[in-house]
Formats: structure tokens, C-alpha cells, sequence
């Protein structure tokens, strides 16, 4: 019984630590200079607890994330003004004239693209 116990217990713990490496696989594949900048070196998770649980169930790959649409530098303009695109709406952090953001298409809302 015991025997089975531990072999199971160890069949979990193996089973995470291959979720943790994935994660840091996909971190790693994604981290450029401007993540760098941005974040610092993301791919180092520390242990099971800082791995997000969306990232552990899976979500898109490196490659779809970085073939995602509408990458752009920033320019401060009449219509970025109205909309109140002066702050990335996920850092919360200042948008500055020549950075490298996203933009979505249906409702043009920008924010960093790292």
C-alpha cells in the first residue's frame, strides 16, 4: 500500500516539474530585449507556486503569441489622446513616443507589446 502511495506521490511531483519546465521553456522562447527591459528575466520560475495556473493548463505557443497582429511603435496622437491611450492599460505604466506596443483592431486600444 505504501509502496503505491509513494509511487503516486511521485508520479505527481514528476508531472509538475514537467508543467514548470514547459513554462519556462515557452517564457524563454519569448523573452527578447524588450521584455527584458520591461520584466527582467521571466523564464526563471522559482517553483510550483509561481507558475500561473492558466500557463499550467496550457495556453498559446511562443510562436502564435509572436505572430500575433498589430505590433507598431507608439506615436502620441490626436486620436491615441482621446481614447486615453497614454497608459498601458495592463502595467499601467506610460506609453513613450517610439515603443514597441500592440493595438488591437476592433477598438484600437494599445499597451506594450511585451
Amino acid at each position: 500500500l505504501w509502496f503505491c502511495m509513494y509511487g503516486c506521490v511521485g508520479m505527481v511531483a514528476w508531472r509538475f516539474e514537467q508543467r514548470l519546465r514547459t513554462a519556462e521553456v515557452d517564457l524563454r522562447a519569448l523573452e527578447d530585449g524588450d521584455v527584458l527591459a520591461r520584466w527582467g528575466r521571466v523564464s526563471n520560475l522559482e517553483g510550483y507556486r509561481s507558475l500561473p495556473a492558466t500557463m499550467a493548463a496550457g495556453g498559446m505557443a511562443p510562436a502564435a503569441i509572436r505572430s500575433l497582429p498589430g505590433v507598431r511603435a507608439y506615436r502620441s496622437s490626436c486620436t491615441d489622446n482621446i481614447a486615453g491611450n497614454d497608459d498601458c492599460p495592463i502595467c499601467l505604466e506610460g506609453l513613450q513616443e517610439g515603443e514597441s506596443v500592440r493595438e488591437l483592431t476592433a477598438c484600437q486600444h494599445v499597451f506594450h507589446r511585451s
